[in-house]
Formats: C-alpha cells, sequence, structure tokens
C-alpha cells in the first residue's frame, strides 16, 4: 500500500498467510494469547545460501514410527534403484507401482519395492501440518520441485528444512533420491532421510508457465479450491495453473498479495515484490490452509499493454453488504471433518460492504485498528490489550494491511487513508469495503483479519 502522506508497502477426491499470533496454532487453527505484528504464509522465504554438500541417511524420519501404526504394502526387504528419472517419469511410476493395496483409507501411502532418483530445482515450500492418523504415514513437510518436464511434491522433513532457504530464488538445484509415493492420492516422492544433494545454483530462476496445468480465470480457479483434496482440518494442494492479467490491489507483509482478475478476488502467495497497481500473468500451485485457499505464484510476468490497464474490469468492486456480526459466523469447522468446506472457501473471493466504527486494541507494542458494529469509547484507563478480548468480547474484527499496525496512534494520521483516521474511536461510522484475508481461532470463535480496498474508500491521500 502507498504511502499516504510524503512524510513517513476429504478425501482422495474432491497452502500465510494471517492472524499473527505470537504462539504456534495447531492443525485447526486454534491460537491463545496475542498477535504480534506481521503476517503468517505458513512458509518462510530464508536466505539463498551456497552449501553444496552431500548428505546419506544419517537418521531417519519415517513418519510411521509414533503415533501412527499405519504401514503401507508394496515390498518386505530392499528397494530396487530405478537411477535418474524425470518427475514426469517419476509420476508415471508412482501411478503404476503405488497401487491401491498401498494406500490407506485417505490415500496415502508408498512403495519399498523401488527407489527413484530426482535431479529437479526446489521451487516452493510448504506445510500440510495435520500429522496424526491417518495423515502421519507420510511427512506433512512438503517441498515443491520441478524440472522442464513438471513438478512433484517430496515428502520429508531433512529436505524441507534444507530447501526452504533456498525456494525464494528458485534457482537450487537438488539431487533426491527417495520411494514413489502418493498423497491424496497424487504422485509424490517420499525422501525419509537426508538422501539430498544440493548441487549448484542456474543463473535464472525456474520458468513454471510451461508447465502449468491450463489457463483459468479466477472464478474457475476457485471451483479448483473447492473441488481439491485436502485434509480434515483443511490443508492440501492440488496443480499449477495460469492466471492472465491479474492486478495487484494491495500487498500485506509477508509475500502476501491481494489481487484480482477484475472479476474476483485472490490471495497470492510470492517471494517476489510484486508492485501493487501493477498488471502481471500469473503462473502458480493452488493450496488451502485451514480451508483458506492461496496461489502459490511460481512464476510471472509483467503485462505491458497499455490497453489492458485502460480496459481493466471492475466488476470485483462489486460488494455485498453485511454487518461485522454477521461476517463473525463466517467460520470453518473446529473439529477434524471429512466435511466439505466449499461455502466457507467461496467467502473469500468476495468484497463486503460494513459500516462500522472504527477502534484500537493494544498488544506487543503496536495499535491494531480494528472495527465493530457498536462504539465503544477507548480511554487510557479502559484500552482493550488482548487481541482476543477485542474480537470474542467486543466483537471486533481487525485489518490486515500493515498500515493499520503502529507504535502510537499518532503514526495512523501519516499512514492511514484520512477517511478512516477521522473515525479512530470516534462516535461515527464509515463504510468500509473488505475481502476475508484471513481467520484463526480461539475457544472455537473467529480471529478474523480483514483487508481494506483502500481504492474504494473516499478522500485517500495517494
Amino acid at each position: 500500500m502507498k504511502k499516504h502522506l510524503p512524510l513517513i508497502a476429504l478425501l482422495v477426491p474432491l497452502l500465510l498467510g494471517g492472524c499473527n499470533v505470537s504462539e504456534t496454532s495447531n492443525d485447526k487453527g486454534e491460537v491463545s494469547q496475542e498477535n504480534t505484528s506481521g503476517s503468517s504464509s505458513n512458509h518462510s522465504s530464508g536466505s539463498s545460501n551456497t552449501d553444496t554438500g552431500s548428505h546419506s541417511g544419517s537418521g531417519s524420519s519415517d513418519p510411521t514410527s509414533g503415533t501412527d501404526t499405519t504401514t503401507s504394502g508394496g515390498g518386505d526387504g530392499g528397494s530396487s534403484d530405478l537411477g535418474v528419472k524425470t518427475i514426469a517419469q517419476i509420476k508415471a511410476l508412482c501411478l503404476e507401482h503405488v497401487t491401491d493395496g498401498d494406500l490407506n483409507e485417505v490415500g496415502l501411502g508408498y512403495s519399498n519395492e523401488f527407489t527413484v532418483t530426482l535431479k529437479a530445482v526446489a521451487v516452493d515450500h510448504f506445510s500440510l501440518e495435520k500429522k496424526k492418523a491417518p495423515y502421519g504415514l507420510l511427512p506433512f513437510e512438503k517441498t515443491i520441485f520441478a524440472d522442464e518436464t513438471g513438478y512433484i511434491a517430496v515428502s520429508g522433513d531433512y529436505v524441507f528444512d534444507k530447501a526452504k532457504s533456498y525456494t525464494d530464488k528458485r534457482k537450487s538445484k537438488f539431487t533426491l533420491t527417495g520411494k514413489l509415493s502418493r498423497y491424496f492420492g497424487i504422485p509424490e516422492l517420499y525422501v525419509s532421510g537426508e538422501e539430498y544433494t544440493l548441487d549448484g545454483t542456474n543463473t535464472n530462476a525456474y520458468n513454471a508457465f510451461p508447465i502449468s496445468k491450463e489457463t483459468l480465470s479466477v472464478t474457475n480457479l476457485y471451483t479448483k479450491f473447492t473441488n481439491m483434496p485436502y485434509n480434515m482440518a483443511g490443508h492440501g494442494y492440488e496443480d499449477v495453473y495460469t492466471v492472465n492479467n491479474l492486478k495487484v490491489v494491495e500487498k500485506s507483509d509477508s509475500n502476501q498479495f491481494m489481487v484480482t482478475d477484475g472479476y474476483k478476488m485472490m490471495k497470492v502467495i510470492c517471494y517476489d515484490n510484486l508492485q501493487e497497481k501493477s498488471i502481471y500473468n500469473m503462473v502458480g500451485m493452488i493450496t488451502t490452509q485451514n480451508w483458506q485457499p492461496a496461489l502459490r505464484c511460481l512464476s510471472y510476468s509483467l503485462v505491458t499493454d497499455p490497453s489492458v490497464a485502460s480496459s481493466f474490469p471492475t466488476d470485483y468492486q462489486t460488494s455485498t453488504d453485511i454487518t461485522v456480526t454477521n461476517f463473525k459466523k463466517i467460520y470453518a469447522s473446529q473439529d477434524d471433518t471429512t466435511t466439505r468446506m466449499d461455502s466457507f472457501i467461496n467467502t473469500f473471493p468476495k468484497v463486503y460492504k460494513a459500516t462500522v466504527y472504527i477502534n484500537y486494541y493494544l498488544a506487543s507494542g503496536n495499535y491494531h485498528l480494528t472495527c465493530s458494529d457498536t462504539y465503544r469509547e477507548t480511554t487510557d484507563k479502559n484500552i482493550i490489550q488482548s487481541q482476543i478480548t477485542a474480537h470474542n468480547q467486543y466483537g471486533m474484527i481487525e485489518f490486515e494491511d500493515p498500515d493499520y499496525t503502529q507504535k502510537t496512534i499518532e503514526q495512523f494520521e501519516a499512514y492511514c487513508p484520512k477517511y478512516i483516521v477521522d473515525a479512530i474511536n470516534k462516535n461515527v461510522t464509515v463504510d468500509i469495503y473488505f475481502m476475508p484475508w484471513q481467520c484463526l481461532y480461539s475457544s472455537k470463535k473467529p480471529i478474523w483479519k480483514v483487508f481494506v480496498l483502500n481504492e474504494l474508500l473516499p478522500n485517500v491521500i495517494e
């Protein structure tokens, strides 16, 4: 977001963002204490290291030990080495050799019959955050690798811990050896230990456009979100798609962007610094975290044709009227469930309009702007000093944009729209337009952050 004053950016069939909490949340997204500034996007970009050391089998991350006692089929002894294969070949081998007999009731399994070696570039990583049976059969840490024939997820915590420092550049080449596996039936490679080598760095970042399955609108992409596989806590991933002419409406922190194709809104996670108001063609993998959808951008190109910008659709600005109270009734299950959460997923492409009072709470040395249906006069003596109290006791939701979190109340005047600033802690209402951003929970009540569309507010100072 520009500064507004110059003095101060299923089962088998059918991946932060966020509510920024100082402690870790469980796989249902439950939180219990204060929030901190920043945003959780379920990945870390890390730094580009230059380690080229080789590792082999020093320890095991076999997830079948411990709490999950499910075992896979396919072999009872040593594995046959199939040698180096492309990703397309490995996927075909997974479908051939990891059979129904190897899979548990949710489509997870691996074969002990063969090992295979992959040479590819690490392009992304995320966690599916579900380690209990029946999901403990394979590691929930996923590292996405790609070559000229496609992409594949590698299950394994050793690989994940190493490769997550390299995926932001999409240039680092690895050699990995593992077992053929499937997750929700999707072909994967299971690397149970440290059987990998960091081989070096490409000159250019990996180009994911050639491996895109198809080109879709945001509307059609949400159809994919509502049909994709995810576990009983709503964490999952599917395929790689292209979406053309995506305008970056606003930027959060932690590599998260609010974008639109002119018709619907969508969250994009991208390691690079996309520019607000610019238009891009993007290719990325679709994921859900706690049933909350996002496109994880793997490659993009800037759209420079001026006619695209001049004729960009504005349908996305059409809003649905709602009260804060009713918006807080929108949330997903807090219990493990196989029930599809399609209606919850389909709240995210919409823009909502609410008539609200603007307030704040103070936590971790920062003032966080909130809104609610009712006026509450805040003084130095009664200031709310808990995110959970603000949300659960006073019926508030809060704004995601980092400009709406400041060290002093006076700083809001320098960073936020005057329309909002003039209403802070005043007995006046304002209309805001927002996109659902991220929902975590405390005591099974939603801790909602929303992203305000500043371009729809009156008197916004650029």
